[in-house]
Order: structure tokens, then C-alpha cells, then sequence
């Protein structure tokens, strides 16, 4: 159910942001893991599913700064589950950023906010199943690679730990607490040597390893500037958990809950 004025007046008010993970497109709203959370935390808070599909820390960024509020209220603590679909713009020689050459263009025909091209409700959600597969990004040709690249990509996590230190410099100035948390992948669905049309030029094998630089980025940049991080365990999810290379199955958005709920309960509920 949408939160009610009185669940404002009486609990803390939490936004979790994040892309389709955050979202948490292959399990019902009762069983996203946000909402998981608010049942670990004894409904003491109201957490607002700010996760979309496909946003990166630029959109989230973005929200963190314009979009904020819920009902005139700001957040006490904001939630932020990072570092998949930053991928995207990985070895890219000329990366915009704001992902505008890499990441955005993809978008358009991902969320379907175009009027060329867009599909029936039936169709996007058998989309989204991945019948047909998640949508090719939308590279320029001329700054495209030509092969996956490999190991650290310097370029890119400076982007990131640039929109993390300013998402917590927005937040810092409002009173709202900042708590990143470290993506979590599907090792048993990652073992090819090929690359997706989602990550293009990072290999499917390689992908773990270019995610787990992206979140220790952000866990530095978290500590330094006074934010919190939470390691979300990685070697402590199971394929059973998910239900494609990232998303998670109902028992993987308990399993990311319950790692993140004492956490959570200490930083935004507890008065320190």
C-alpha cells in the first residue's frame, strides 16, 4: 500500500534508489527487497522504492538533487544499491560524464519514452522476461571499441566516486544520511567469455571483478566523506538467488534485507 500522511508523521522516511535491481523487476512489490526491509525493521520506517530500470548513479544523482522529497518531506536516510549498470560505460576511450554517449541513448528504448518503436503492454513485459532480451545500448560507432576490454577502467570510476561524493554532499546538506551498498552479481551466470548487449564491452566472466572495483570505489569514497557502506557479501549469494545474471529471485531479496537490516536499523533509526 502507498504510505499514508500518518505513516509519515510517525516513522523515519527512507528512499532507496538504485536500477532495476533496486526496483526489483522479477518480484511482486510485497517481495522487493526494500520492502523486505521496512518488515525487518518492524514498519518503523516508510522505505519509498525509488530504484528505475537501467539508472546508473548519474539518474540517481539527478533524483538525489530535484527529486528527493515525497509529500514535502525529505528523506532522513537514502539508500543507494550501485555499480551493475555504471558498467555499461566501461572502456568506453571517450566516456561522457554523464553516460550521454554510452548509457542514455540506450535508455530511450529501454523505458520506451519514445513514440517511434514502442511496444504494447504485453510486449514490454514479456520483455522484461527477457524473451526478447534487454535492449542493445546505443554506442556511437566511433567510440566504440572494438574488443572487451579488461581489468580497471581509471576513466569510469572516476565518474562514480565523482557522483558518489556529490550525492553525499547533496544529501550531507540536507540532514539526510547516506548508506551505499554493494552490488551483488550471479557468479554461476557469469562464466562466458563473450560480452551482453546490456555491458557491452566488459565479458561476462570479467563482470564481478569490474563491479567489485566499482563498490570498493565507492566504499572509499563513502568512508572519506562520512557516508556509510555496506558490504553486501558477494561469496554469500547463491544462484538459487537470482533469477538472471543480477536480479534477484524472492529468496535473494530477503537474503540482500536481511544482510543490510542491522545496518540500516543502527544508522537511520537508532538516536545517536
Amino acid at each position: 500500500p502507498e504510505p499514508t500522511q500518518e505513516d509519515f508523521a510517525t516513522k523515519k522516511f527512507i528512499s532507496a534508489y538504485g536500477g532495476s535491481t533496486t526496483y526489483d523487476v522479477f518480484v511482486s512489490d510485497e517481495q522487493t527487497w526494500p520492502n523486505q526491509l521496512s518488515l525487518l525493521l518492524n514498519n518503523e520506517a516508510v522505505i519509498v522504492n525509488r530504484g528505475v530500470p537501467g539508472y546508473t548513479t548519474v539518474e540517481n544523482l539527478t533524483q538525489t538533487l530535484f527529486y528527493d522529497q515525497v509529500s514535502g518531506l525529505t528523506p532522513s536516510c537514502a539508500l543507494y544499491y550501485e555499480g551493475w549498470n555504471d558498467s555499461q560505460g566501461a572502456y568506453m576511450p571517450n566516456l561522457d560524464p554523464g553516460y550521454a554517449n554510452s548509457h542514455l541513448p540506450g535508455q530511450i528504448g529501454a523505458l520506451e519514452v519514445g513514440k517511434e518503436g514502442r511496444f504494447s503492454p504485453l510486449m514490454t513485459i514479456l520483455r522484461s522476461l527477457t524473451v526478447f532480451g534487454p535492449p542493445a545500448s546505443s554506442v556511437a560507432a566511433s567510440d566504440s571499441p572494438t574488443t572487451p576490454g579488461d581489468g580497471p577502467d581509471p576513466q569510469l570510476e572516476e565518474i562514480l566516486r565523482r557522483n558518489v561524493e556529490s550525492i553525499i554532499t547533496i544529501n550531507n546538506s540536507r540532514g539526510t544520511k547516506s548508506i551505499f551498498i554493494g552490488q551483488v552479481l550471479n557468479s554461476a551466470a557469469l562464466t562466458s567469455d563473450s560480452s551482453d548487449g546490456w555491458i557491452p564491452f566488459v565479458r561476462d566472466k570479467d563482470l564481478i571483478a569490474m563491479v567489485t572495483r566499482l563498490n570498493s570505489v565507492m566504499k572509499a569514497e563513502a568512508t572519506h566523506s562520512g557516508a556509510v557502506y555496506i558490504d553486501a557479501q558477494q561469496s554469500q549469494f547463491v544462484s538459487s538467488d537470482f533469477v538472471d545474471e543480477g536480479h534477484f529471485s524472492p529468496a535473494g531479496s530477503q537474503k540482500l534485507a536481511k544482510k543490510i537490516a542491522p545496518v540500516i536499523s543502527q544508522s537511520c533509526l537508532e538516536v545517536n
